[in-house]
Parts: structure tokens; C-alpha cells; sequence
């Protein structure tokens, strides 16, 4: 699969080489996109008229349709799918070539709503166009966090999670999650990191595009981190079921996690930061949570727990919705 790797310049790479190798031609870009996005384009030119398949798709109506046209006559690589998209994408195109400059104008809204929101991604083989993407933060890269204070006390950590459905079907299509993640500064400086994910899988059959969520999930981590444990459903998983490396200047964690049909399933992960914070004076502490693109729903919750002579300083309210990615401040002062 070229899209596996979480950092979009390496996934689109290997697209572009897996292109060029089968067609000869040369690849100048490559944009990564989801329904998220034709949906928006959908709200912005309104409902277009699909000859081909006898049917009028909207915003309201597009994920359903597009799910119904998977689920006819699938078997594993059927091409129903990219088909209707692939004629979507068509029809959509021939509508945008009439397009008045209010409309325009509200697509560029909603274009730049989805590469904020990570549902476009950009890549480009030429080194200049791609550093001015990479500067706006468009090219889905895996971020590295910088303090922007000088300060010999700021601490740094990050975190991202990323899914990949191992299943054949499209049940993360149905799937909730709430993420909850509690940073704990201990007394002698070292920082745990407890992450908990709730799943809950809304299909109500095993037919596609519905079914059993097989989920391989991964948490990128500070470089060195030290895992504790991983807990499925309250039980502990075994070390050998556990992956673990180094990818992109993150330690990752990563294993399979299930969710049935019209079920839910929780996720428990402590890992230690490779360093110690000094919680002598003032301390800026740092955490970027990158957004996985394709992920909308995804509620959060953050607790900073600290000896009781240590108190929490936030820079900015918190907001509980994972819609881009977050950057959380706060100062630790003793």
C-alpha cells in the first residue's frame, strides 16, 4: 500500500514511482484527498447530476451514495468504488468550468478549510513549490514541535495517532473515537504519558462496506520513549504483539485492536518521555497532537497532572474538538 506511511511526502513518493513505472509518464505532484473535501466542493456548487449512474449527488447525500456503490456487487478488488468517484470527479470538474466568482470565491474558502483540516494534502517533486507548501503546513509531513521562546526551559512533546483498516471493508467509516490524554510530571522530573481511545463501531451488519473494525493503530511519540504497557478493553497485551521503531524522528508503538459490529472497545497506552523535566522555576511545556487526515469526529479531553507544589499556567483556552492539529501551552511554575 503507498499510502502506509503516516508522512505524506514518503506515501506520495512511492505513488508518483508506482506511477511513473506503470504509465512512463513523469509525475510533477501528487494531492491527497478524501470525501471530506468533495463534499465540501459539493456544498459550495451545489447538486450535480451523475448521467452515467442516474443520480443527483449533494453534500447531504454524497457518503451515502458513495457508499451504496461500493456495497453492489463487491468482491475483493471490485472497482465500483473509483468508478462512481472517478465519475463524480468528472462531473464535478465540467460544473466548475461555469462557475460564477461567488462560487469561486467559496470554493477557495473550502479549499483552504480542507488543507487546514488535512483532507488535501499537497505534494511536489520540485524542491521550491514543495518548501512553500511545507511552510504553510499543507504537505501532511510528521511535524517536529519548536519552542518559540528562548528559553532553556521550554520541554517539547508530541504526539499522533495513526489508524490503518486491515479489514476488507470500510468500517471506519462508522466508527466514533474519543481521545483522552493525561500527562503526568512526576516529582522527580520524569513526564508519563497516559493515552486512552474509545472506540465505538456503529454498523449494524458484517456486509460491506460495513463489519468488523480491524484496526492497526500506531502512536508516534517523542524519540525514546519508554512504553509501559498497552491495555485492550482492561487487559493487558502481550510485549511480542507489540511493534515498536523509529520512523520519521518519532518512537512508534503499534498493534492490532478490534471492534465488532455494534460494539465499542477501549485502548489504554502508558509510555514514559525519554527525558526529565526541571520543575525548578518556570517551565514552557509544549505538545503538538498532529491529526490524522480522514479522521473528522474525533472528540479530546487533556489533563496535566503535577506534584502539589507545582502549579498549571495554560497560554489558551482548550478546544475539545480534533479538527486540525493542536498545539497546547503551558507554563509549570513552582
Amino acid at each position: 500500500d503507498s499510502n502506509w506511511d503516516p508522512h505524506f511526502p514518503t506515501s506520495a513518493k512511492r505513488a508518483a514511482w508506482f506511477l511513473e513505472k506503470e504509465t512512463g509518464e513523469v509525475v510533477d505532484g501528487v494531492l491527497g484527498i478524501n470525501l471530506f473535501l468533495v463534499q465540501r466542493v459539493l456544498n459550495a456548487v451545489g447538486e450535480v447530476e451523475m448521467i452515467d449512474f442516474n443520480e443527483k449527488i449533494n453534500a447531504k447525500n454524497l457518503f451515502e451514495k458513495a457508499e451504496y456503490h461500493s456495497e453492489i456487487g463487491f468482491f475483493p478488488g471490485s472497482t465500483q468504488k473509483q468508478d462512481f468517484l472517478g465519475s463524480l470527479s468528472r462531473t464535478l470538474f465540467e460544473k466548475l468550468k461555469t462557475m460564477d466568482t461567488k462560487t469561486g470565491a467559496e470554493i477557495l474558502k473550502e479549499i483552504h478549510h480542507s488543507l487546514e483540516a488535512k483532507d488535501l494534502l499537497v505534494y511536489f517533486s520540485h524542491p521550491e513549490a514543495m518548501a512553500v507548501v511545507a511552510d504553510l503546513g499543507w504537505d501532511g509531513r510528521i511535524k517536529e514541535i519548536v519552542c518559540q521562546i528562548s528559553s532553556e526551559s521550554c520541554f517539547l512533546d508530541y504526539l499522533m495517532l495513526v489508524e490503518s483498516n486491515l479489514g476488507v471493508n470500510k468500517a471506519n467509516f462508522f466508527v466514533q473515537r474519543k481521545l483522552a490524554v493525561q500527562v503526568g510530571f512526576l516529582s522527580d522530573g520524569q513526564v508519563e504519558k497516559k493515552i486512552k481511545i474509545d472506540y465505538q463501531n456503529n454498523s449494524l451488519t458484517e456486509n460491506f462496506p460495513a463489519g468488523r473494525y480491524k484496526n492497526y493503530l500506531r502512536i508516534l511519540a517523542p524519540l525514546g520513549s519508554r512504553l509501559v504497557s498497552i491495555l485492550i478493553n482492561g487487559e493487558e497485551i502481550d510485549k511480542e504483539k507489540i511493534d515498536q521503531g523509529n520512523l520519521h524522528g518519532k518512537t512508534y508503538f503499534g498493534f492490532l485492536v478490534e471492534v465488532p459490529i455494534q460494539d465499542s472497545s477501549s485502548v489504554e497506552i502508558t509510555y514514559f518521555l525519554p527525558e526529565k523535566i526541571n520543575l525548578s522555576g518556570i517551565n514552557h511545556y509544549l505538545l503538538l497532537i498532529q491529526k490524522q487526515p480522514g479522521i473528522q469526529d474525533k472528540q479530546i479531553s487533556l489533563e496535566l497532572k503535577t506534584p502539589p507544589e507545582i502549579s498549571v499556567l495554560p497560554s489558551a483556552s482548550f478546544r475539545p474538538t480534533f479538527d486540525k492539529d493542536i498545539v497546547i501551552e503551558a507554563s509549570l511554575v513552582k
